[in-house]
């Protein structure tokens, strides 16, 4: 539940140190702060589920980036290369 969500969030935002694709990452994340500013509080009710669904994908997507970069980081402890 609530750790899984956890995970993507971090992943999301480990997404963000790779130079290479930081600006797909940046506007990605602000399509989704976005969405949430324009539903605002209606997305917190029981019924504004149905408004988060299209994006949760970008969150997953993001989420999963982000993994993946950080387990190719640790995969090669010791080459010099970065994020």
């Amino acid at each position: 539940g609530q750790f899984s969500w956890v995970l993507v969030y971090l992943g999301a935002i480990a997404g963000l140190a790779e130079k290479r694709h930081r600006s797909t990452v940046l506007f990605l994340l602000t399509l989704i702060v976005f969405h949430a500013v324009l539903i605002g509080y209606n997305g917190l009710i029981s019924s504004g589920g149905r408004y988060n669904m299209p994006f949760l994908p970008l969150w997953f997507l993001l989420g999963s980036y982000g993994w993946i970069r950080i387990g190719q980081f640790f995969s090669r402890p010791y080459n010099n290369t970065t994020l």
